[in-house]
């Protein structure tokens, strides 16, 4: 997300200046991009702009927002928030649990084999 706005900024803006901030808390991720630029009306937007688009979709798939604020003359900002939620202590990007990881999980306790020897009786295949 934060490439693709960056690429948007520099390519579209017209400004010769790109800020880039990530700020983190307890609750939420948020990355937000700015440049002084000629702006645009974010209202204006069509389907034409696959940049956005599909910033709003990763962000989205995430349980995220997105917010473009922009005027004529002033540049733009682009904030993409992302909630965490918390467990053990640790923080998380809250995943959506009808996306399961592609990758199969592998047991704590167990290390993979690095000769493909199996002590299993299931197939993995």
């Amino acid at each position: 997300m934060a490439q693709e706005a960056v690429r948007n900024a520099a390519e579209h803006s017209g400004g010769d200046r790109i800020d880039a901030t990530v700020t983190a808390t307890e609750t939420y991720v948020e990355l937000a991009v700015t440049d002084n630029g000629t702006g645009f009306d974010p209202t204006m937007l069509n389907g034409h702009h696959h940049g956005l688009a599909a910033i709003r979709t990763r962000c989205e798939a995430l349980n995220g927002s997105v917010s473009v604020t922009s005027t004529g003359g002033s540049g733009a900002i682009v904030r993409a928030r992302i909630p965490l939620r918390t467990t053990r202590n640790r923080h998380r990007v809250a995943v959506p649990s009808a996306h399961p990881s592609p990758v199969p999980a592998i047991p704590r306790h167990r290390k993979p084999d690095p000769y493909g020897n199996s002590t299993s009786t299931k197939s993995l295949v």
